[in-house]
C-alpha cells in the first residue's frame, strides 16, 4: 500500500511539471491518441442518399456509424469507436440494420462495452463470414440478372417488376430460422416474413437505382390481429409512396382461382389510405407520402371516377392487355365509394361482365369461359378484382 501511494505521488508530481513546462499529460495524450486513431472521419462507402436512417442520426452517432460500417464486414469481435451511450448506440444499431439490406449476418441486438476513454461496438453475428459470401454472392447473381430484365426502364417500371417478381416468387413464411427475416429469406430460400420482403425490395430497388427504404409499425389484418409489420417507403419522380409488398402477396380465400395471382393495392398509397391498417412507428417516417400519382391503378388507367361507357371499354382493354400477357385477373379502382358500388352492382347483379368478357374474347387469342368467374370485392378501398377461367 505504501509503495503504490508513493508511485500515485511520483505520477501527480510528473504531471504537474508536465504542466508547467508545456507539455500536454499523459492521460490527455492517451486519450487524443485514441480519438485521432479510432475515430478518425471515414467516408461512407455507398451514397448517403439512400441511407435513410443515417440522415437521422446525431453527429456523434453518424460519426460511430461509419467507423462501423467501413469495418463490419470483416467481422471483427468488436470496433472502436467514439464514446456514445447505450441510447446512442441502440439508434446506430438501428440504422446499420434498417439502411443496409446486405448485412445478412447482423443479429437482433448489440453490446456497447466501455472503458476509459474507449467505447466498444460487439455485434451479434447470425452467421460465418464463408457463409454470409456465398450467400451475398447468389443474391448478387440475382440482381445482375434482373438489372438486365430492367435496363432501359423507368423508375416506376423497375419497382413494378421488382414488385412482382417478389409476389410470384417469395411465400410468406413467419416461422423457422431468422434467415426469413433477411433479403437472403426472400430471394434464394423464397420464403420471408414482412422483414424478409422488405429488406430485399430495398436491397433490390437500391442497387437498380431506385430510392428506397423500410419503415417500422404495426398492422392489423381483416381478423383484427395486430403485430409488428415492416414496409417500404419508396420514391418515384421525386415523390414518396408506401409500399407493402408483403401485403400484396396473399391466398384469396372464397374465389375459384387456384393459383396466387399478384394484387396492387398496397402500390405506391399514400400515408392517410394506409393508415387504415397500419401504424408506423413514428409519423414523421412516411408522413411525406402524400401524392398518388404514381398509385398502380392510376399508373395503369385502371383508376375511375365513375361507371359507363368510357369505363367499359378501359375494363376491356384490360382484360384483353392481361390475359395476352398470361394473366387471369384484372384489377380495378374507384375513386369513391359512390362509383365504387354502383359498378359492382352493374358489373355483377346487372351482369355486365359477362357481356365485356365476350367482347374481349373476340380480340383475345386465349378465350375465356364466360360462364365461370369469379369476384372479390374491397370495399374499404373500392377496388374490384375479376378471375378468369378458360
Amino acid at each position: 500500500m505504501k509503495v503504490a501511494k508513493k508511485i500515485s505521488l511520483a505520477i501527480i508530481a510528473l504531471i504537474s511539471i508536465f504542466y508547467i513546462i508545456g507539455i500536454e499529460p499523459i492521460e490527455n495524450a492517451i486519450k487524443n491518441t485514441f480519438l485521432e486513431e479510432n475515430n478518425s472521419d471515414i467516408e461512407l462507402s455507398m451514397s448517403e442518399e439512400n441511407l435513410y436512417w443515417y440522415n437521422n442520426l446525431t453527429q456523434a452517432e453518424q460519426k460511430a456509424y461509419r467507423v462501423i460500417h467501413s469495418k463490419i464486414v470483416d467481422f471483427p469481435k468488436k470496433i472502436a469507436i467514439n464514446k456514445l451511450s447505450t441510447e446512442e448506440l441502440s439508434n446506430v444499431f438501428q440504422a446499420l440494420s434498417y439502411d443496409n439490406p446486405h448485412f445478412l449476418f447482423l443479429g437482433n441486438s448489440s453490446t456497447l462495452e466501455s472503458t476509459g476513454y474507449t467505447s466498444y461496438f460487439i455485434p451479434q453475428y447470425t452467421m460465418s463470414k464463408s457463409t454470409y459470401n456465398e450467400y451475398l454472392s447468389a443474391m448478387n447473381n440475382v440482381l445482375a440478372q434482373m438489372s438486365v430484365q430492367t435496363a432501359g426502364m423507368s423508375d416506376y417500371e423497375k419497382e413494378l417488376y421488382v414488385h412482382d417478381y417478389l409476389v410470384e416468387n417469395c411465400q410468406y413464411n413467419d416461422t423457422g430460422s431468422d434467415i426469413r427475416c433477411t433479403a437472403f429469406g426472400a430471394l434464394i430460400n423464397n420464403q420471408a416474413n414482412c422483414e424478409g420482403y422488405s429488406r430485399a425490395t430495398q436491397f433490390l430497388l437500391n442497387s437498380l437505382g431506385v430510392k428506397c427504404r423500410v419503415v417500422i409499425g404495426d398492422a392489423t389484418d381483416s381478423t383484427g390481429k395486430t403485430e409488428g409489420h415492416m414496409w417500404n417507403v419508396v420514391s418515384i419522380g421525386g415523390k414518396e409512396y408506401n409500399l407493402d409488398v408483403t401485403w400484396d402477396d396473399h391466398e384469396l380465400k372464397g374465389t375459384t382461382v387456384e393459383s396466387k395471382p399478384v394484387s396492387h393495392m398496397y402500390m405506391n398509397i399514400t400515408t392517410s389510405e394506409i393508415a387504415v391498417s397500419h401504424t408506423v412507428s413514428d409519423i414523421k417516417y412516411n408522413d411525406g407520402c402524400v401524392y398518388d400519382d404514381a398509385n398502380y391503378y392510376k399508373m395503369s388507367n385502371i383508376y375511375f371516377d365513375k361507371y359507363d361507357k368510357d369505363t367499359k371499354n378501359a375494363i376491356v382493354d384490360e382484360i384483353i392487355k392481361q390475359v395476352s400477357n398470361g394473366g387471369n385477373n384484372i384489377e380495378i379502382k374507384f375513386s369513391s365509394t359512390q362509383a365504387y358500388e354502383n359498378a359492382e352492382t352493374q358489373l355483377f347483379k346487372g351482369q355486365d361482365i359477362y357481356r365485356l368478357i365476350s367482347r374481349a374474347n373476340l380480340s383475345s387469342t386465349r378465350k375465356m369461359n364466360t360462364n365461370n368467374i369469379s369476384y372479390k370485392n374491397t370495399p374499404e378501398k373500392q377496388i374490384i378484382r375479376i378471375f378468369f377461367n378458360f
